[in-house]
């Protein structure tokens, strides 16, 4: 990530969903999640949480305010190395894994959205473009007396890999997630979760910085939807994409040694491409 500082959000960073048919390219996504993620490094600081720090923007001048957040943790080569947190949250697929529904990168994430995230409780792949592009239907609960909500969601990956003879530059792994609505698409509203309709835009990035510190960012944009307050919504933010971070890594410290992925090496994008429809299932607590 460059350290130019700005506060623009690209306009394809939108809580206005996208039909199918008019989905950005991987590439512009990429680009422009890159460009928000430029942004975040001069927002206001929040509070810390553990080792997670968060920060906050208000963008105005694009229909109604829009309330950006971000987490920031950064962790040692001892603690977790690039490698290590590209193969549990992005890697491709893993080889004797059977169960999956879909091999591809979104399920991969979405099994540890799941997992680490306890408002998630089912995650159902509506479409899948490519390997690295898919559409999800998220139904998430919260605690009384908001309902269910469900987000209908495209998400693009990427990872930027230097080459193996020659390292230059730092690797990093970007993902981004923006509304879609499938209204237009009726042999696919189906498949969709049924509860309130909400929003959210995320754009995600793990990088090896200079020093050979990890950097685990994530800056996201909500709408909640439904007759709850907006603000109440936001005030809860911060500490639930914190919670997030450290939710993984305490589980990531109690993995047996065996079932770590080594250190050695950066990852590469994995080959194949998944297809069909499909939920995560069970099967994501044995990963």
């Amino acid at each position: 990530m460059t350290s130019k500082a700005h506060s623009h959000i690209p306009q394809t960073l939108s809580l206005v969903p996208v039909a199918p048919s008019n989905l950005p390219s991987i590439d512009v996504l990429v680009r422009d999640g890159r460009t928000a993620m430029d942004a975040s490094v001069s927002w206001k600081g929040g509070k810390t949480f553990g080792d997670v720090k968060t920060f906050s923007y208000k963008e105005e001048g694009r229909g109604p305010v829009a309330s950006w957040h971000c987490r920031v943790s950064r962790y040692h080569r001892e603690d977790i190395t690039f490698n290590q947190l590209w193969e549990q949250l992005g890697k491709t697929k893993r080889a004797n894994e059977k169960r999956w529904v879909a091999v591809q990168f979104s399920c991969r994430r979405l099994a540890v959205i799941v997992r680490f995230n306890p408002t998630v409780k089912e995650a159902t792949q509506i479409q899948c473009m490519s390997e690295w592009e898919s559409i999800w239907s998220i139904y998430c609960t919260y605690p009384p007396p908001m309902s269910p909500r469900v987000f209908t969601e495209l998400f693009v990956s990427h990872l930027n890999d230097y080459p193996t003879q020659k390292r230059t530059g730092n690797p990093d792994r970007i993902t981004v997630s923006i509304p879609v609505d499938m209204s237009s698409a009726k042999d696919m509203t189906e498949l969709e979760e049924k509860g309130v309709r909400a929003r959210r835009v995320r754009v995600e990035m793990v990088e090896e910085l200079d020093d050979g510190i990890i950097e685990w960012r994530l800056i996201t944009c909500e709408d909640i939807g439904g007759i709850l307050p907006r603000g109440c919504a936001e005030r809860r933010m911060p500490r639930a994409i914190a919670k997030e971070v450290v939710a993984f890594m305490t589980w990531f410290r109690a993995l047996p040694t065996k079932r770590k992925p080594k250190k050695d090496g950066q990852g590469t994008q994995g080959k194949g491409k998944g297809k069909g429809k499909g939920k995560v299932v069970q099967s994501i607590y044995n990963v």
